[in-house]
């Protein structure tokens, strides 16, 4: 049933309100204003209104020549909001070392996001299996015996190469599957998954650390990775000894961006105080959080 226009009068009666309230708010005060009004005087109409915006949504993500790639979409009302309060938390710097743009640390915040539910485990499954980054690394690469890329996505028509810096990263908390391939490339043996940190003393470190351990960072456990004091791919235990907590951004200062750690007693290694040192031979103390005040730390930083 098509819907009845309201009345001109109360057209007119909407159209000299906002003329009285035009010089007293800005463009988008002034805009939301209109909104209101037509949701008051034609709900109707309003509803239709929605249904189209609604249709009009769109998301793309399109890769570039140089590897990067471009997102850009349309979202209606409800979605746009959700996602900009999701991002709230990300503008905020994560320490005095953050000087990222507030547009990078959008970018950021939302692959924070996005690798979270990734981890989580409650996505949709895809065909029948649940929904996993597949990194190939050679293993050169992953002992640090070359700086060969690594490739995300390698059983697609359009695999991705990362540096070997990155792969070190992203091997610090994942899990790790042997493939052994012939000089032609035909997979000859792939062996069993194995976590690097095991779901057990990740929460051990979330219960030790509470969040990132850089100094002045308080993002929470969920969005960290596990990092090896020792590289992992060089022989170092994923223990908790050798193991702490770090955001993602700290995480790839510390594998790409200079920065590096080193344990004040080295027989407390990552259960005592850490030194991390800059590429400006900067260093800043990260000290465990003392326990009369982690169990109010844990629900400050409770995600």
């Amino acid at each position: 049933m098509p819907s009845i226009a309201p009345p001109p009068s109360r057209r007119s009666d909407a159209a000299a309100a906002l003329a009285e309230l035009a010089p007293q708010l800005g463009v988008d005060d002034l805009r939301a204003a209109g909104r209101h009004l037509r949701d008051v005087i034609d709900p109707d109409g309003s509803a239709r209104h929605a249904e189209e915006d609604f249709g009009r949504r769109w998301l793309s993500v399109a890769p570039l020549l140089d590897g990067m790639h471009s997102i850009d979409g349309v979202l209606d009302t409800e979605t746009a909001a959700h996602l900009t309060t999701a991002l709230a938390p990300f503008l905020v710097p994560s320490g005095p070392d953050d000087l990222r743009t507030a547009d990078q640390r959008r970018a950021d915040g939302l692959a924070e996001i996005v690798v979270v539910a990734v981890r989580s485990g409650e996505l949709p499954s895809l065909s029948g299996t649940s929904v996993a980054l597949q990194v190939e690394v050679p293993l050169e690469t992953l002992s640090g015996q070359s700086h060969h890329p690594a490739m995300i996505g390698a059983d697609s028509t359009a695999p991705l190469l990362i540096t070997s810096d990155a792969a070190s990263r992203m091997s610090c908390d994942a899990s790790v599957r042997r493939l052994v391939i012939d000089p032609l490339g035909v997979p000859l043996d792939l062996g069993r998954e194995v976590r690097v940190f095991t779901s057990a003393q990740r929460r051990a470190l979330a219960a030790r650390d509470l969040g990132c351990r850089f100094p002045g960072c308080f993002r929470p456990s969920r969005f960290t990775d596990a990092h090896h004091l020792i590289p992992w791919s060089r022989g170092g235990l994923s223990d908790l000894a050798n193991g702490l907590l770090l955001c993602r951004f700290h995480h790839r200062q510390v594998h790409e961006g200079g920065w590096r750690i080193a344990p004040a007693d080295a027989n407390a290694a990552a259960h005592g105080a850490l030194w991390f040192i800059g590429p400006a031979d900067q260093r800043l103390e990260s000290r465990l959080p003392s326990r009369p005040d982690a169990a109010t730390d844990a629900e400050a930083r409770a995600p």
